[in-house]
C-alpha cells in the first residue's frame, strides 16, 4: 500500500525551509548548478519548453488523449506499465490536461530563479536528510542519443555532491535502474528514504 501511494504522485519540486521542518524533499534540477548550465545543457532545457508548448496545444486538441488511449507513454516510458492500474491512470489522466503542460513549461522556464532562491538555503546542520540519486537523468534509450546526456549527467553528479554538503547527518542513496522519476522507476528506493529520515527523528 505505502508503495502504491509513492507511485499515485510526484514529489513536489521544493526546498522547504529548515527551520519549518525536521527534514525537506528536493528535486536536483532546482539546484545552483542550474546558473552554471553549459550552452548545450542550455539549449536542451529550451527544447524541453518548446515540446511541453506542443504538449499544451496537443492536450487542448485532444491529441494527447488519444496518444494515452493507444498506449504511447507506455511505449516511450516502459517502466511505467510497472504500475498498478489505480496508480498509473491518475499519472496518465494528468497528461491529458493543458495544466499539466502549463506547470512543466513554468518549472523549466523558472529553473534560474528557482536555483536563485534556493542558494541561500545552504546549511542545515545536523537535520536527518536523504539524498536520492538516479542512475541517470534519462534512463538511456534510442532517443536519448539525441541529446547531451552525459553533460546532464555530468551536472547531476556535481549537484548531489553539494546536497551531501547541506548536513552533516545526510545520507546518500543510489537509485540504480532509474532514470529521473525515480517515484516510478524505483518507488522502493522512495521508501527507504522516508524510513531513513523517520529513524534518524525518532532516534
Amino acid at each position: 500500500m505505502l508503495q502504491q501511494q509513492f507511485t499515485k504522485r510526484s514529489l513536489a519540486n521544493l526546498k522547504i525551509a529548515g527551520h519549518l521542518l525536521a527534514n525537506y524533499l528536493t528535486d536536483g534540477l532546482h539546484e545552483v548548478g542550474m546558473l552554471n548550465m553549459p550552452f548545450r545543457l542550455k539549449a536542451l532545457k529550451l527544447f524541453f519548453v518548446a515540446g511541453f508548448i506542443m504538449s499544451i496545444l496537443g492536450s487542448v486538441l485532444g491529441i494527447i488523449r488519444l496518444l494515452k488511449t493507444a498506449k504511447v507513454f507506455e511505449w516511450l516510458k516502459p517502466e511505467l506499465r510497472k504500475l498498478h492500474k489505480d496508480a498509473l491512470d491518475p499519472i496518465k489522466r494528468s497528461f491529458c490536461r493543458p495544466k499539466h503542460w502549463v506547470t512543466m513549461s513554468q518549472e523549466m522556464l523558472n529553473l534560474d530563479a528557482s536555483a536563485d532562491q534556493v542558494s541561500g538555503a545552504n546549511q542545515f546542520g545536523a537535520m536527518p536528510i536523504v539524498s536520492i540519486q538516479s542512475a541517470s537523468f534519462f534512463q538511456p534509450s534510442f532517443w536519448t542519443a539525441l541529446i547531451p546526456l552525459q553533460s546532464a549527467n555530468r551536472l547531476r553528479e556535481k549537484m548531489h555532491l553539494e546536497l551531501l554538503k547541506l548536513s552533516t547527518n545526510c545520507v546518500h542513496l543510489q537509485a540504480d535502474k532509474s532514470g529521473h522519476f525515480v517515484w516510478v522507476d524505483r518507488p522502493d528506493v522512495m521508501i527507504d528514504a522516508v524510513k531513513i529520515v523517520l529513524e534518524k527523528v525518532d532516534s
